[in-house]
């Protein structure tokens, strides 16, 4: 028995290399039921939080490719370890950059700042699997030098029911900025 090499348990190996994954999940379901919507999320458009997910997601997967490389000295089981972690890093990237973030970023926010912008045009989507609607506002920036970027925007179904009929010309959009630097649309006028 001695030459013999141990075969590596797996079972619980798939588990932990999913836990970025999992973790995040968790994570957006406790925000989901401790802080609610009592905190600003709103991300305007091309202010995005992807690098800090992306290095969220990459920390997150550290600890339990750590626990797996000690475990499995075997080369080919490490690789197979880091593919798992990196997979569970990978699949958390949105979680962590969609959910969680945003309500981190919007823990401590900057002071007031107001932006002039123009609609170009309305649109609705559907929501995956559902019969809800969202709403969307074409907008660019008035002034070059403007704080936030053109494109699409989150709007509520009065406001775009009102500038449907109204079509203004120019909209007001108050914007803060939050704690990881991403602008939070905060509203419209």
């Amino acid at each position: 028995m001695d030459g013999f090499a141990k075969k590596p348990n797996i079972q619980w190996a798939i588990p932990l290399a999913l836990s970025p994954f999992l973790i995040a999940i968790v994570a957006t379901m406790l925000l989901v039921l401790f802080v609610g919507d009592d905190i600003p999320r709103n991300i305007a458009y091309g202010s995005s939080l992807a690098a800090w997910g992306l290095a969220t997601a990459i920390i997150s997967a550290v600890i339990p490719f750590a626990i797996l490389r000690n475990k499995w000295p075997q080369p080919v089981m490490r690789r197979m370890a880091l593919g798992l972690c990196g997979i569970g890093a990978f699949m958390s990237w949105p979680v962590w950059t969609m959910g969680i973030l945003p309500t981190i970023n919007g823990m401590h926010i900057g002071t007031l700042q107001t932006s002039e912008m123009r609609l170009d045009r309305l649109e609705t989507s559907h929501a995956s699997k559902s019969r809800k609607i969202y709403h969307w506002a074409y907008l660019q920036p008035v002034s070059p030098t403007a704080a936030l970027d053109g494109g699409r925007y989150f709007v509520s179904a009065n406001e775009h029911r009102r500038w449907s009929k109204t079509r203004p010309q120019t909209i007001q959009i108050s914007h803060v900025t939050g704690l990881l630097g991403a602008q939070i649309v905060t509203a419209y006028r």
